[in-house]
């Protein structure tokens, strides 16, 4: 009975070993960005609201952020364990706000970000947010005011937003 346990344990100890094998080897294949976010949470011991407070996200994106990083590593350690070539493919990328961004582009990031979610909330019925948004917008007042030369339609609430507001129109 003690030579099993012994057993037992030398075969828990060799895993162990490959594991952490795996685990370097894997660390040293992953992004930066993609490594910062396994550290968190299994080195550091952040939670996912922590982190997502961290990178101004909900949990849910860094649940699913991590859950992809998990499955590459399933990805890379089947190819690891027939010995072909192995190559990270990168689960965050520069268009997601878990990115290792530099200050500037972060605070562009952030700013893209808390316009898209004014436009989103102008549509849940406060029509007059999401009219001063268009307003604001120049991409949104050139289609305007191309539409409205060109005659083709436009929606009778934005035409008359056009004609109140014509100056803006002008200079574009």
């Amino acid at each position: 009975m003690m030579k099993r346990s012994v057993y037992v344990m030398k075969m828990n100890f060799a895993n162990e070993i490959e594991l952490r094998d795996y685990a370097s080897t894997l660390l040293d294949l992953m992004t930066d960005s993609d490594r910062n976010i396994i550290k968190l949470y299994y080195f550091e011991g952040f939670t996912r609201t922590k982190i997502g407070k961290k990178f101004e996200v909900c949990q849910n994106r860094v649940s699913q952020a991590l859950k992809d990083i998990l499955k590459e590593c399933r990805r890379v350690v089947e190819r690891l364990d027939i010995r072909k070539e192995v190559k990270w493919r990168p689960v965050i990328t520069k268009n997601s706000i878990l990115f290792n961004h530099d200050s500037d582009s972060k605070a562009k990031f952030t700013e893209k970000r808390k316009q898209e979610k004014l436009a989103r909330l102008a549509f849940k019925g406060n029509t007059r947010a999401f009219e001063l948004y268009c307003l604001r917008d120049d991409h949104i007042r050139w289609q305007w005011k191309y539409r409205m030369k060109h005659k083709e339609y436009v929606h009778p609430r934005f035409r008359r937003l056009y004609y109140e507001n014509i100056e803006l129109f002008e200079d574009i």
